[in-house]
């Protein structure tokens, strides 16, 4: 969904009628974001996908913490993209999450998610970690977005005062615009009650809900947030990711 397409949402439905008056605004504060939807059927071995199988090198070592082996969390083909944005063209990220079966691992420490990024998909196998079943994967289709916030934390130029009944509705219309997992964007969460994002020029790279068949539960069912410094996005640098969660 487009800006354009937005507004015409908007104003064509009355769930949306208390964004009317602030369409301009809204208008002002979107971003870009690619929406991310689970699909029912098998990814192809290099396609995107949560869980399952990376696609990796040869000579791959399995990334491991302090208690045991990181588990797999899904791989971006950006191929797969055809909407253009921030994120690389071509070239495969493979993502792993700090896990562990007595729940020492928290998703506030440093390198709790790993990526690894190979820009020739060519030259990839599947692995599979060897004291870990890969579980369910689930192939992913991509759609251009747009993200506009939904929480009060994340501006502090909102037209309205944040307790007001005005911003109650606003808020409520805005959460049924945007799709649970995203890439890129702004962040949104649950139950935090402060702005995510670690620094200044930091931007969030993908909004992940918690799924039953994927074994996710990030903060007791909540979403996690993975963040880049967009320097490094721009370098294609994916060596540094921070995360939080609610």
């Amino acid at each position: 969904m487009n800006i354009d397409a937005l507004a015409a949402t908007i104003q064509a439905s009355e769930d949306f009628a208390p964004l009317t008056a602030h369409l301009g605004y809204l208008r002002d504060i979107a971003q870009p974001c690619i929406e991310m939807r689970l699909l029912d059927g098998v990814a192809a071995a290099s396609a995107s996908r949560f869980g399952g199988m990376p696609m990796v090198p040869a000579g791959f070592v399995w990334p491991t913490h302090a208690v045991g082996q990181y588990r797999f969390l899904g791989q971006i083909n950006f191929s797969d993209i055809a909407s253009p944005s921030a994120l690389p063209s071509t070239g495969v990220l493979s993502l792993f999450y700090a896990s562990d079966e007595d729940g020492e691992c928290f998703w506030g420490d440093p390198d709790y998610v790993v990526a690894y990024y190979w820009d020739n998909p060519d030259q990839l196998a599947h692995v599979i970690a060897s004291d870990r079943n890969p579980g369910h994967s689930a192939a992913l289709d991509f759609k251009a977005g747009i993200s506009i916030p939904r929480h009060y934390e994340l501006r502090d130029d909102w037209p309205f005062d944040e307790y007001s009944q005005e911003a109650d509705r606003v808020f409520s219309a805005l959460w049924q615009l945007q799709a649970d997992d995203y890439l890129l964007g702004y962040p949104s969460f649950d139950s935090l009650a402060y702005d995510p994002t670690p620094e200044k020029d930091w931007v969030c790279l993908m909004t992940l809900v918690s799924h039953e068949t994927l074994q996710w539960c990030w903060q007791d069912g909540a979403k996690l947030m993975v963040f880049i410094h967009k320097d490094k996005l721009k370098e294609v640098d994916f060596s540094e990711l921070r995360c939080d969660a609610g």
